[in-house]
């Protein structure tokens, strides 16, 4: 249900995805329409998803938040390298499919919602995951996915004791690092839920499994 979408808008899209990306196009939207029903309460836009080589080829999705928010997704998501030097993200070849592409498309829909449902405008240069708006969606999705005790949080700069140096008053030397202050690393929740999956060692037995999560089909 598209409670942001005008009907007509979406069947559009759909004959878009179907021209451009005979394969992949229409799941794409299948599984978009899925992810904002069960995790987004189906309020967010529907965007253009076209499956397309990324910038540099440095990312699996891409994001952009025009008049209609546009999401790309890397071909190399569906099909494993072909190239014989492995996959381009140095990810297990035994990942690529379906599931992962699912992963990808849910990680760009929290984008959106940054944007749709959290106003997160990203003005600053903060990195886009280490927001507020992308903090609280994580926390709230990961649940929904079986990742139990997951609490992601700001990673900041924070000064702390320098172990085992101290000042020539006896006091701990201290020095300025950033921390995470949940119980999982930046670098993790901000490929969220496909990093999170790394993070728990759940992602082989996940994307070999070949399950949707929440009882969803496509």
């Amino acid at each position: 249900m598209h409670m942001t979408t005008p009907l007509e808008i979406v069947q559009a899209l759909d004959l878009v995805a179907d021209y451009y990306a005979p394969d992949h196009g229409r799941w794409a939207c299948r599984a978009f329409d899925a992810i904002n029903a069960t995790f987004f309460d189906g309020k967010l836009p529907r965007p253009l998803i076209v499956w397309a080589l990324t910038a540099y080829g440095g990312c699996l999705g891409l994001t952009h938040m025009l008049e209609r928010p546009t999401i790309v997704l890397h071909p190399s998501l569906m099909k494993p390298s072909e190239t014989g030097d492995g996959h381009p993200w140095g990810m297990s070849e035994k990942h690529i499919g379906v599931l992962l592409a699912f992963d990808v498309l849910l990680h760009e829909s929290i984008h959106v919602a940054q944007r749709s449902i959290h106003h997160d405008l990203r003005e600053d240069r903060q990195s886009s995951h280490n927001r507020e708006s992308w903090i609280v969606e994580v926390n709230r999705i990961a649940p929904l996915l079986g990742m139990n005790g997951i609490q992601a949080g700001l990673n900041k700069p924070k000064r702390v004791a320098i172990p085992g140096e101290f000042t020539p008053r006896g006091k701990p030397k201290t020095k300025v690092t950033r921390v995470d202050e949940g119980n999982v690393p930046l670098k993790y929740y901000s490929r969220f839920p496909d990093g999170v999956r790394e993070f728990l060692g759940t992602a082989d037995d996940y994307y070999q499994a070949g399950i949707l999560p929440c009882g969803i089909t496509l």
